[in-house]
């Protein structure tokens, strides 16, 4: 239970200011996408090599709110860093780009760091949700990754990375690993290493697959495990079981390699994205194949692993035609156990066809998919570098997202691949038309590149997911901060990626965090108690006994809320950490002034992204004793206050009112037009909302100076 007490006060002109611009879907959009308001970034090795450039780290924030205050904390001495984000902009801390807030390069985690807890981890936090990415930059060795909130952080992981490579005599050891990262003190940490080349190397401080170990971080300290670098194509950490006391965030890396690295191929990179919990690992997958400038016609498509979360995993797949949407060849694969991991295809010595087009993947259990970007010579085209980026199940695709292009000079390329998918073919189309990339339709875009929204180049056979999927490619500038947006009825997933001269990066966006486990569509319930001058509310959310129940992750007030000064057990503007189970979040509303209706649109979304919204009105009180009051106000107070009530805002259907006399109800939007009027009588009368587009209205009682706000979301 939340010890601490928060309060939110809200005045009638004033709402929350950040949210006088947004929707309410933007305001309640999935907990589970990668916005929050706390994270905490690391730099896994990069090269390490004797000849390595010095690292460029880089850190992109943005918002898709009007502004966010943010605080950075720098683990190793504590020191702290406060500035503001500003919508549409990205604000960047790097270790040597002039404008930007500073950064040290000894953030990179080093091989002599290599197994020891060092405070290494960069904590970043906003009073409103941002997006954060990550930039691991040296001489034509980059990639970077999409920092994954804490509050959606968990306790069991399996690593993926990438094999050792060893590369022509020993000239320089490269390695792939796993790096730990604590959000808490004394937070407990199991490694059980799992992998490939168990006899035939071992991590960097000697221990071999099969070992399992304990060790203790605090909060912002850093763990980082690879491999000793000693053999090419044999060595290889992932699958390795992690779990902790306390939430923690994996990253898996790379230091560099080429890809595949079974050859010696021209072309070797960082690799390095941050791993989802094996709870919200998913069963169905779509992606593309990354876009090329040129081909020499040896080696093409993209490579591909496959990590299983439990025993018994079986995957089907196949990778299609983008153009003529014929199935190439099938992906399968007949078990894989709890660690276990395939490739497609790892045992490639030379150039030759990977998966490539439009490729798909479903299994029997979750399982997690890792695209890899190949090396510059294995299809000829020197504008292009290993990276590897995670997939996101289709079932954890979002309805928005916020995404940055690096601003280094590295990359001339940038390229984003957006899938989506629609679910009632009635609506399809306009469904289709309402995703935005910084709100202009990008079914009409002259980004567009390759496939689209709207014509059959875009479209993706439903033979697998049974959904109606559509892709398109878009290209970006450098340093674009990029807000993809829908009507909520469509869900997306986005893979950001781009090349320079023997050089690349790529990671996700739009990516939901669901729990895979859990298929729970139960709202929220929302319980209020008023009396003369204040209420008593209460949001809950039951721990269901015959299955599995998503907790609350946030409960807030939203516009049209006026005159109350709320306070609860638990933050009202904060995601609360899933970790936590929390089922009830309690408070009180208090008037500010008795003369005015007190209202309050109280909004509680649970972790599977259900929502409930319910409006609670403290009637003014006309008549409360006071000095000097004007009696003509009053008497149009109380005429006002007499006229209705109301009784319950069914948020997706409509609103209940208690009406004294006849007359005509209206409903206007925010702008001041008016949506319709309705003739009532005295009594109990329901006004039918479900029409209306989501967003929030004034309603009130024509000729009379009663009204009310109420928020419609469906």
């Amino acid at each position: 239970m939340w010890k601490q007490v928060y309060t939110v006060i809200f005045f009638a002109a004033i709402l929350w200011q950040n949210a006088v611009s947004q929707t309410i879907e933007d305001i309640l959009t999935s907990p589970t996408v990668p916005e929050g308001n706390e994270f905490i970034v690391a730099w896994p090795l990069n090269d390490g090599s004797a000849g390595a450039s010095s690292p460029d780290l880089e850190v992109y924030i943005s918002t898709r709110f009007p502004e966010a205050n943010v605080e950075v904390i720098f683990s190793g001495d504590n020191s702290r860093r406060r500035f503001r984000v500003v919508k549409n902009t990205v604000t960047t801390m790097s270790t040597s780009k002039t404008g930007s807030l500073a950064l040290s390069a000894a953030y990179e985690i080093t091989h002599a760091e290599c197994e020891l807890a060092v405070p290494k981890g960069l904590i970043i936090s906003s009073d409103v949700p941002i997006s954060v990415y990550v930039i691991n930059s040296k001489r034509v060795s980059t990639d970077g990754y999409m920092a994954i909130p804490t509050h959606v952080w968990g306790t069991e992981y399996r690593s993926i990375a990438y094999f050792d490579f060893n590369d022509i005599n020993s000239r320089y050891s490269w390695a792939g690993g796993f790096c730990v990262v604590a959000s808490e003190d004394s937070t407990d940490v199991t490694i059980t290493l799992a992998g490939k080349g168990q006899s035939l190397a071992s991590t960097v401080r000697g221990r071999s697959i099969g070992d399992r170990f304990t060790v203790q971080l605090n909060r912002g300290e850093c763990y980082m495990v690879m491999g000793n670098g000693s053999t090419r194509n044999v060595f290889d950490l992932t699958g390795s079981h992690i779990s902790s006391s306390k939430p923690i965030g994996v990253l898996g890396f790379h230091s560099r390699t080429a890809l595949p690295n079974a050859t010696l191929l021209e072309g070797r990179d960082h690799l390095v994205e941050m791993i989802p919990p094996t709870s919200a690992w998913g069963t169905s997958y779509t992606t593309i194949e990354l876009k090329r400038q040129s081909a020499n016609g040896k080696g093409r498509g993209d490579y591909y692993r496959i990590l299983a979360a439990e025993d018994s995993t079986v995957i089907t797949g196949h990778y299609l035609d983008k153009e003529t949407k014929a199935k190439i060849s099938d992906l399968n694969i007949d078990r894989l156990d709890a660690g276990e991991f395939s490739d497609f295809f790892g045992s490639a010595t030379t150039p030759s066809e990977l998966p490539y087009g439009i490729v798909q993947f479903s299994g029997n259990k979750p399982f997690l998919v890792m695209q890899y970007s190949t090396s510059a010579s294995w299809d000829g085209d020197t504008q292009h570098d290993p990276f590897m980026m995670l997939v996101a199940p289709t079932s954890t695709f979002g309805s928005s997202g916020t995404i940055q292009t690096p601003s280094l000079d590295n990359f001339n390329i940038h390229y984003l691949n957006i899938i989506a998918t629609t679910t009632d073919s009635a609506t399809a189309e306009a469904d289709l038309q309402s995703i935005t990339l910084n709100d202009e339709p990008v079914w009409s875009s002259d980004r567009v590149v390759d496939g689209g929204l709207l014509n059959e180049a875009g479209i993706i056979p439903a033979s697998i997911h049974g959904q109606d999927i559509r892709f398109v490619t878009l290209h970006c500038r450098n340093g674009e901060s990029l807000t993809i947006r829908s009507n909520g009825k469509v869900r997306l997933g986005g893979y950001l990626f781009g090349f320079g001269s023997f050089d690349s990066y790529g990671y996700p966006a739009a990516l939901a965090l669901a729990d895979s486990s859990q298929s729970d569509t139960t709202r929220p319930d929302i319980s209020a108690i008023v009396d003369s001058t204040s209420a008593r509310f209460s949001a809950t959310k039951p721990n269901m006994e015959s299955r599995r129940s998503a907790s609350l992750a946030r409960v807030r007030t939203l516009p049209g809320t006026t005159n109350a000064n709320v306070t609860a057990n638990a933050p009202l503007l904060r995601l609360l950490p899933r970790t936590d189970n929390v089922r009830i979040v309690e408070g009180v509303i208090t008037m500010e002034d008795t003369l005015q209706d007190c209202v309050v649109i109280l909004a509680a979304q649970d972790y599977a992204g259900n929502v409930a919204i319910d409006t609670i009105l403290i009637p003014a009180r006309p008549f409360n004793q006071g000095p000097d009051t004007n009696t003509t106000s009053l008497s149009e107070r109380g005429l006002a206050s007499s006229v209705a009530r109301i009784v319950r805002v069914h948020a997706s259907d409509g609103v209940e009112l208690d009406v004294t006399r006849s007359g005509t109800m209206e409903l206007w939007t925010l702008e001041g037009s008016r949506v319709f009027n309705t003739d009532v009588a005295p009594g109990n009368t329901f006004i039918r909302t479900s029409t209306l587009p989501s967003g929030v209205y004034v309603i009130r009682f024509a000729g009379t100076a009663w009204s009310s706000t109420i928020v419609v979301r469906h």
